[in-house]
């Protein structure tokens, strides 16, 4: 199980919240995580920073939706812009891939492996988990 905080205390099994589903993110904020599991050892704690500015002069169209969702070992962006540049990342911050959108099509991305992943893109930051 990953569990994280907000609060920069230390996650751990009974400290923080479990992750269940993407979290979302309206403010600037440091999240901590840790994966957990019975009779292993603890992963290190991984250290997310996220800075939400206002008033860049980015259009955020409106009604503009990203999708993102795994099958098979893919995954899969909709929404994207042509030209609009995505990054993946690991749990712990490594660059997993990185590309550009070549048109407003399902872009589709094959990972090196299953686990929880981070989509970013100029606008968005999502997570997603892939089986």
């Amino acid at each position: 199980a990953i569990f994280y905080t907000l609060d920069n205390t230390p996650p751990s099994a009974t400290n923080g919240l479990a992750y269940s589903q993407p979290i979302v993110i309206t403010e600037s904020v440091v999240i901590r995580a840790i994966a957990v599991k019975e009779g292993l050892v603890n992963s290190e704690i991984a250290v997310f920073q996220y800075t939400v500015q206002t008033g860049t002069g980015i259009d955020l169209a409106e009604n503009r939706t990203i999708t993102v969702y795994a099958y098979n070992g893919k995954l899969f962006i909709k929404g994207l812009e042509a030209k609009e540049q995505y990054t993946i990342y690991s749990v712990l911050g490594n660059v997993i891939a990185q590309g550009t959108a070549v048109n407003a099509n399902v872009q589709e991305i094959t990972l090196p492996y299953k686990g929880v992943f981070i989509v970013s893109t100029l606008n968005t930051k999502t997570k997603v988990l892939v089986k």
